[in-house]
């Protein structure tokens, strides 16, 4: 059966936050406030996988890098594995 939390944690486990968010020039306070009321902390923690993002905040994350000039996809931010595009 799929197990839809492995195949999102999978997802998330090679995330390019910090990259997307750093090309935005944002701060990770800064993309935590356009995000929702989210901390400084809590965009750190996703950066540093401690924590892992539900797919509704990777989408306002995607939608919060483009809306700062940055063209992205879920998918560049959040790639999946190769044995996930595989199946």
């Amino acid at each position: 059966m799929f197990d839809k939390t492995q195949n999102v944690f999978k997802m998330h486990s090679m995330h390019q936050i910090k990259q997307y968010r750093e090309k935005a020039g944002l701060t990770q306070d800064q993309l935590g406030k356009l995000i929702g009321s989210f901390g400084q902390s809590t965009i750190s923690n996703y950066e540093t996988r401690s924590s892992i993002p539900e797919l509704p905040v990777c989408r306002r994350i995607v939608k919060t890098l483009n809306d700062n000039g940055i063209k992205c996809s879920l998918d560049d931010v959040f790639p999946p594995n190769e044995s996930d595009s595989a199946a």
